[in-house]
């Protein structure tokens, strides 16, 4: 069975594919797969259909490909997502980048790209902010999803090796270790936890009320405001005049 981790930018999609690919090997039924472009991938997949084994990916696309093979539930996903401000805010960090180069590309896209993965009956979606607060819940979560026996013990385990700290150690361990880094589109990361060399910023919740201006928030929400409502994120009290003055 093939294992498909999407998610957000810059919302845990890592961690889950840590995750599963941990809980498959602890295991000794699967592997994981190191990250493919889209326009790499639905090549890369074909090479394990047909597959007895679990094969994790990651993978923020969601192609024709993937979906076939959820309809003919051959394939299960996980997808996560969090505030689409606090995404914002992340992007921003990562690629050093000002807030007028990410709006509104990076919105439109993420919103259209959760529509299409959660629409899909084989896949499991979290909440960043409640997997961060409880990492061995969403271990059992996934083990459930994919259909694989855990015990309490080997979830606290796994839970244990993916905590911030343990995730900061693998990236000075990837710095010291230059044979397993992989460089695709100026973009630097290990080949095997798929964590990049400035993956982590903070990781707290709700840095968009602290780095993003009035204006900037009013300019998000006005954009994402249903959205925002029907995942249960409260909005700011500034208005769309408050925005445009």
């Amino acid at each position: 069975m093939l294992i498909f981790c999407g998610g957000m930018l810059r919302s845990g999609s890592t961690l889950q594919y840590q995750l599963a690919s941990r809980i498959v090997e602890l295991r000794g039924i699967g592997k994981r797969v190191t990250w493919y472009g889209p326009s790499e991938l639905a090549e890369v997949i074909k090479t394990y259909i047909p597959v007895e084994d679990y094969v994790v990916f990651k993978t923020h696309a969601l192609n024709s490909t993937i979906i076939e093979l959820f309809e003919e539930e051959t394939a299960r996903g996980l997808y996560i997502y969090r505030d689409i401000r606090d995404v914002v805010v992340s992007v921003m960090r990562k690629d050093c980048k000002g807030f007028e180069e990410v709006f509104p590309a990076t919105i439109i896209s993420a919103l259209s790209l959760f529509a299409q993965w959660t629409s899909q009956v084989q896949v499991m979606v979290s909440r960043y902010e409640d997997v961060i607060e409880d990492i061995e819940t969403e271990t059992t979560r996934i083990a459930k999803h994919l259909g694989i026996p855990l015990s309490i013990s080997e979830a606290k385990l796994i839970a244990s090796e993916h905590t911030l700290e343990r995730q900061k150690e693998r990236i000075q361990e990837a710095r010291s270790d230059p044979s397993r880094l992989i460089t695709n589109n100026d973009t630097t990361f290990d080949s095997w936890s798929l964590l990049h060399l400035n993956h982590i910023t903070s990781g707290r919740v709700g840095e968009w009320k602290h780095i993003l201006t009035s204006e900037q928030i009013c300019l998000i929400e006005n954009i994402a405001e249903e959205w925002l409502d029907k995942q249960g994120y409260q909005q700011s009290t500034h208005s769309l005049q408050d925005a445009t003055r």
